[in-house]
């Protein structure tokens, strides 16, 4: 039971005995001191009005308490409802409740508001490593960093972990904001202390949308904020975009991309084509990459430069990547059951089906489900995905080696990892990007890199690739420096398993 309620039942029980005594006391007092009928009268009045007297100030005095502690437990809900619990700052509830003030007075003065959306960069990363209350100083003293440099009239809130909104009245054009979001940024640029820490820098990405320059409403305006915040984040760290309206249009493009994609899944709409790889003195096709076409049944194709970022943004390109093992693996048992036992087949590997952890499990069932020799399937990944991938990427090819199935470096040379980091990756096969073969009958740069890329290659014993290859030219010299393999129109384009003719030369389709 409530303290209060008992500490007001054992008040009433006191009161009570103690009123019942007076009574019972008083009465035989009054008899005792006069026998005078009128006085006992006024005697008996006067006690009468002083029990109301004292019954009513208990009264009051109670409900007084009742009401003091009932209003501060309103203001006490009413600070958790409408505050950040950490910082005190207003949270989104009542951050939506000052713009459309700051809106309805800025109808009535005709002039605008700009709202500021702000996203701490990697602030996970800092729980992570140092832990919450670490983190939950850094907050506290980047809210106290915000407040010190917005506008007097300016209103700071902080409606989530690491998000923090700035309105800012008066503002009668978007470009105003500029200054304010580079008085954020030089506010936040100093290093901050915490507990045990001397100095943790933080960087914001930050979005702009203005009122009623973009928005007429305080809805589509914080919509509008959130999405130039989105782009702003998308860019990199430390970024800031204004808001535009093609990125509302991107996004409900992005939706829109990604329920029908994920209807091709359901509906069979997605089909595996077959790009050859070559090698030998003869051109031999001795190997063949597996390439996603998506053919929609209510409209044109949709490019893979198209749908593969719209899934990878999703999070679908997970259940598309185990799908095309899926499909490639049956493939393979089909042509293993025509008699082209020693077909190999690439399958590309996405970032966010890499990093899910499931990937090596997904590979083995279908090398099991499909009765096929392990050393039949290449996994692809790239140099870029391996390095952002770190330890656990390590420890997932470890897996996949373990199964027996080949790796490949794709697009080798592209990102930002340094030649010798070959010799600590457990990989079978360096494929060259494009962007060196297009130019390599013209440019002596392009082949002098590729040249140093084949020789360390030989070294650690890889056998490289060199992917885009369209000339006669570009194989050419290719060969004179000791490419072992080439993928390319020169070859042939991807098509599908039924218009494939395993076996024999490949010649161009040109």
């Amino acid at each position: 039971m409530n303290r209060d309620v008992v500490r007001a039942l054992k008040l009433t029980a006191i009161y009570l005995v103690a009123g019942t005594t007076w009574i019972i006391f008083s009465d035989a007092a009054i008899d005792w001191l006069t026998d005078d009928p009128r006085l006992i009268l006024r005697l008996q009045t006067w006690k009468g009005s002083a029990f109301v007297a004292v019954t009513g100030l208990l009264v009051f005095s109670l409900s007084w308490r009742a009401l003091a502690r009932q209003s501060r437990l309103i203001a006490r809900l009413e600070h958790y409802a409408y505050r950040h619990k950490l910082t005190g700052l207003p949270n989104r509830r009542l951050a939506e409740i000052r713009l459309e003030e700051s809106l309805t007075r800025a109808r009535r003065h005709r002039t605008g508001v700009g709202l500021i959306s702000i996203d701490l960069d990697h602030f996970g990363d800092i729980n992570d490593s140092f832990g919450h209350p670490v983190g939950n100083e850094l907050l506290k003293a980047a809210a106290g960093r915000l407040r010190a440099c917005c506008y007097e009239s300016a209103i700071l809130a902080h409606p989530s972990a690491d998000e923090f909104l700035v309105i800012v009245p008066g503002i009668t054009d978007r470009e105003e904001l500029l200054p304010v979001v580079q008085r954020i940024r030089e506010e936040l640029s100093p290093p901050f202390s915490a507990s045990g820490i001397s100095s943790v820098y933080l960087s914001a990405c930050i979005g702009a949308a203005h009122f009623p320059g973009d928005a007429s409403d305080s809805e589509h305006l914080l919509q509008y904020a959130e999405a130039a915040l989105a782009r702003a984040k998308h860019r990199g760290s430390n970024e800031f975009a204004l808001f535009r309206l093609e990125m509302v249009e991107r996004t409900r493009r992005q939706v829109e991309l990604d329920a029908r994609l994920r209807r091709a899944l359901e509906q069979g709409e997605l089909q595996m084509y077959y790009q050859p790889v070559v090698g030998g003195s003869d051109l031999e096709v001795v190997a063949f990459e597996a390439l996603m076409r998506w053919f929609p049944s209510d409209g044109p194709p949709v490019p893979p430069s198209e749908f593969i970022p719209a899934a990878e943004n999703s999070g679908l390109i997970v259940a598309l990547g185990d799908w095309a093992i899926d499909q490639v693996c049956q493939q393979l048992a089909q042509w293993r059951r025509e008699g082209q036992e020693d077909l190999v087949v690439g399958v590309n590997l996405s970032a966010r089906q890499f990093a899910a952890g499931e990937l090596p499990g997904v590979v083995a069932g279908a090398l099991e489900r499909y009765e096929l020799p392990p050393s039949r399937l290449t996994l692809e990944i790239t140099e870029s995905l391996l390095m952002d991938q770190g330890r656990d990427g390590a420890r997932v090819l470890e897996q996949l080696r373990g199964l027996g199935v080949s790796l490949a470096l794709d697009d080798f040379g592209t990102g930002y990892s340094s030649l010798a980091y070959l010799r600590h990756l457990p990989v079978n096969e360096l494929k060259i990007d494009r962007a060196f073969i297009e130019s390599l009958d013209r440019a002596d740069t392009n082949r002098a890199l590729i040249e140093a890329i084949i020789s360390l290659a030989r070294i650690f014993g890889l056998t490289v690739v060199a992917e885009g290859v369209e000339t006669d030219g570009q194989l050419s010299v290719l060969r004179e420096l000791g490419c072992d393999r080439f993928q390319g129109y020169r070859f042939g384009r991807p098509l599908p398993a039924a218009d494939i003719r395993v076996g024999g030369s490949a010649q161009s389709d040109q």
